[in-house]
């Protein structure tokens, strides 16, 4: 029998949700959409803490040591990634040295942690001039993005009006939309060619995603509602955001799938892009 293992990972708070998120918090949202496809076994479990940087509380330098952490998936958040708040200096650092001093830990973000991402690893952030992105839409991913998602397209839950525009150095393209060219991006710990490489899951340091796996089509329209009520859409945008809220999506298990498989849970095989 093999022995038993818990894997850790760091959740790195960036907000407070709205009221429109109903009674749910970060922590609660994030850790039911890993329960949701977690391969869970009498010898496999896992185990999440969660940590409020915007009040700048952050894992303990030695829970980055080896026997720590596996992995630090950073959330979403209300706030704009390049906007002058005195949490996003130490945020950004923070992620520049988990990455250049901690290669071992794995790291994930979405949306705004996506963003934040890009700009520590020298990308940048700006709003996006063809405005907002919101509800379920479909990403046209590359071939490293298909073969990562185990999909031919992403349909994902967006809620947002800034954007990567490019992708950072060292950094692989995950997918790309009409309004966002960058819906991810993946770093590996040894990169592979951009046009033909074999590789494992495990072999990813880092994967984000512009989406919201961790929204659902109860939430969103809400946070529509919130956006619009504050002025920042207009009665089309919102009515059109809402309309795709309600579309299928498979954020949930591409990109909760994808994060298991890249801390060596489910799928070990090779892949062949």
């Amino acid at each position: 029998m093999s022995a038993a293992r818990t894997i850790k990972l760091a959740l790195l708070v960036c907000d407070t949700p709205s009221d429109a998120i109903e009674s749910q918090d970060y922590p609660e949202l994030y850790r039911k959409l890993l329960a949701s496809v977690f391969p869970a076994s009498p010898s496999l479990s896992f185990a999440m803490d969660s940590y409020d940087v915007a009040k700048m509380v952050y894992p303990p330098e030695e829970s980055l040591d080896e026997g720590g952490y596996d992995g630090v998936l950073i959330s979403g958040s209300g706030k704009s990634a390049y906007a002058p708040l005195p949490w996003i200096p130490p945020l950004l650092a923070f992620v520049s040295d988990l990455v250049s001093k901690h290669p071992a830990i794995k790291l994930f973000g979405v949306c705004f942690g996506h963003q934040i991402v890009a700009r520590a690893l020298g990308g940048e952030c700006v709003g996006n001039e063809r405005g907002w992105e919101l509800g379920v839409t479909d990403v046209a991913l590359t071939e490293i993005g298909k073969t990562i998602f185990e999909r031919e397209t992403l349909r994902i839950q967006q809620v947002h009006s800034d954007h990567v525009p490019s992708v950072p150095p060292s950094c692989l393209l995950l997918g790309s939309t009409s309004t966002s060219p960058v819906q991810g991006m993946v770093r590996f710990t040894t990169p592979p060619t951009h046009d033909s490489s074999t590789f494992a899951h495990t072999d990813i340091h880092i994967l984000t995603v512009q989406g919201h796996p961790e929204f659902h089509a109860s939430i969103v329209p809400k946070i529509i509602d919130y956006l619009g009520s504050v002025g920042a859409v207009d009665d089309d945008t919102a009515d059109g955001g809402r309309k795709h809220a309600a579309r299928d999506e498979d954020g949930v298990t591409a990109f909760g799938g994808a994060v298991w498989r890249v801390l060596g849970v489910g799928s070990s095989r090779l892949a062949t892009c």
